[in-house]
Order: structure tokens, then C-alpha cells, then sequence
């Protein structure tokens, strides 16, 4: 098991595909079996679809809502299902059309390969109140399909757009890991009703508040995520929450923990990843109240929501 930030609904690539070189312009006919060489990608172009965006409320889109901060990195992953996007694993690069909004500060922003030391370089760059800005970016990704993220100066919201990707993979691999992408990425949500309320009782008892049903055809990953927003109702009470694949707390606990603070209402977001077997699976939304003394709960879960992408080894 390993755990992950990633984000949260999945949907499907509808994509034509082009023979692209990086670094030069190549007149030539293009045959199904010709092989690509070192010096050779292949650009996917895609239909647009939304990697992220930090802005919060109804615009958000993964496990972030919070703006970057001043000198802050912050790593995205591009390869596998992440906000509105399913990319194939073993992408050299990704095509992106980035945009800043709101900015308090005259600053700029450097994507690069999440495995690799920041250069010097910017790929937007912005005075303070500057109105929401735009740019092309292709950037290379990490070997494990990452890039990051860096703003110098202030807050600033950030969203991306992802339009194609760049793979050394042939045109018959492509379309067979899509294939695959597309017949086996089922994406759920168990809770269904954004008003349902879980209250979690004063003596610490561990609450299901949701789970889901897996058959996995083959060995593989469920990459779940989930979102839910919970209040305390007593000082000092502090909520925490856990994807699990049992019904427990699972040691060491992996999780998040609400503000702990008396009435104070927050959002519980995040992924875990899972390896497992062909077989039926289960998986958990597990919640506990801590501390505290008001009757008769500590704090309510409302709004749960599990959803999850399962990918074959």
C-alpha cells in the first residue's frame, strides 16, 4: 500500500492521434510499422480535460482548494486518473494549458519534471491583481509521471488543462493501453446524497460512514479518493477520517484530521492506493471522534463521497 495525493473523478479521453518529433520538423510518410527511434515522441492530442484547479468551492477540481504560497512547490501527478483526467502510465511529457488567477503579489511559475532540480526558468509571470492569465506549457514528467509546481512571490490560485501527452510508445501501443485504460477505469460514488449526515458518538466508537464493492478483474491498483465535510461540536474536539480496506482504523493511521476547534465546519480530502488481487474487494470511508465532552456527538460527517479507479498491473 502506498499513499498518494491525487485526485478525485475520472473520465475518459476521446482522442485522435498524431506523429510528432521534438526539435525537428520531419517531412516524411508515416508507416504502421515504423519504429520510433530515440530522437522520436509520438504527441496524443486529446479533448481538454481538467488535471486541477486550487480555486475552492464549486470551481475545485482534485484535493487541493488552497492557493500556492509564497516560494511554495507542489507537486502534481499527470500519468494515471488525477482530477478530470485518465493519462496511460509511461508518458515522457504532457501538454498543459495553464492559468493564474487572482495573484497578490508580482511573481512567476516554474513547471518542471517533479524528479529533477528547479531551473531557472518561468512559464507565467504576473504583477499583483493582474486579471486570470493563460499560457501553453509542455513540460517533460518525472519517471513516476509528475510534475511540479513553483510560484516565488504571494498567493496565487492555479489551474491546468490537460491537451495531449508525448510518449516514446508506438501507435499500436497507444491505442492498446487505451483500450485498456477504457475498458477497465470504473469510476463510483457510494453516498450519492451531498445532505447525508453521519454524527459521530461522544465515546470514540469508529463510524462506516461509506464503503464500495470492487470484483477486480486481475492484479492491479484501486486508486480511491474521497471528500467529505465535517463540523466539531464541542471544544477541542478533533475528527479524523481514513480510507480503508478494512473496517477499522488501520495502524500505522493514515488520514486527516479536522481543525479541532468548537462549531468549526472544514473539508476532509484525500487518495490511497491500494495493491490487490483478482477478487472481490471492500472499501472503507472509516471516521472517529476524539476529545471533547458535549452530548450527544462530537461531530458530524456529512456529504461522503468515495470514488476510485482501478488499474491493471
Amino acid at each position: 500500500m502506498s499513499i498518494t495525493i491525487t485526485p478525485r473523478s475520472v473520465t475518459a479521453f476521446v482522442a485522435g492521434i498524431v506523429v510528432a518529433v521534438l526539435g525537428a520538423l520531419v517531412v516524411a510518410d508515416w508507416r504502421a510499422d515504423a519504429a520510433v527511434d530515440v530522437d522520436e515522441t509520438t504527441f496524443v492530442p486529446v479533448t481538454p480535460c481538467r488535471l486541477f484547479d486550487l480555486r475552492p468551492g464549486d470551481e475545485n477540481v482534485g484535493p487541493r482548494s488552497t492557493p500556492l504560497r509564497a516560494d511554495e512547490t507542489y507537486e502534481q501527478q499527470v500519468a494515471g486518473s488525477n482530477g478530470d483526467c485518465v493519462v496511460p502510465n509511461g508518458i515522457s511529457g504532457v501538454a498543459l494549458n495553464v492559468t493564474i488567477v487572482e495573484p497578490t503579489a508580482a511573481s512567476f511559475l516554474t513547471i518542471y519534471p517533479s524528479d529533477v532540480q528547479r531551473p531557472t526558468a518561468s512559464n507565467l509571470n504576473w504583477v499583483a491583481g493582474q486579471a486570470a492569465t493563460p499560457n501553453k506549457v509542455d513540460v517533460k514528467v518525472s519517471a513516476a509521471g509528475a510534475i511540479d509546481l513553483y510560484n516565488r512571490f504571494g498567493d496565487v490560485f492555479v489551474l491546468a488543462d490537460v491537451t495531449g501527452y508525448y510518449t516514446a510508445s508506438g501507435l499500436d501501443q497507444i491505442e492498446q493501453r487505451l483500450a485498456v485504460l477504457e475498458r477497465t477505469s470504473t469510476m463510483v460514488g457510494s453516498s450519492g446524497d451531498p445532505t447525508d449526515l453521519t454524527q459521530l458518538p461522544v465515546d470514540g466508537a469508529i463510524v462506516d460512514v461509506t464503503s464500495f464493492d470492487l470484483e477486480a478483474p486481475g492484479p492491479g491498483s484501486i486508486v480511491v479518493h474521497s471528500s467529505a465535510t465535517v463540523s466539531d461540536q464541542s471544544p477541542g474536539a478533533k475528527i479524523f477520517c481514513t480510507i480503508s480496506d478494512a473496517a477499522e482504523l488501520q495502524t500505522p493511521f493514515q488520514g486527516w484530521e479536522s481543525a479541532g476547534s468548537d462549531g468549526s465546519i472544514g473539508q476532509l480530502a484525500g487518495s490511497r492506493v491500494f495493491d490487490v488481487a483478482a477478487g472481490s474487494h471492500t472499501i472503507w470511508l472509516i471516521c472517529q471522534s476524539a476529545t471533547g465532552s458535549i452530548d450527544p456527538a462530537l461531530g458530524n460527517v456529512s456529504g461522503a463521497v468515495l470514488s476510485y479507479v482501478f488499474v491493471p498491473d
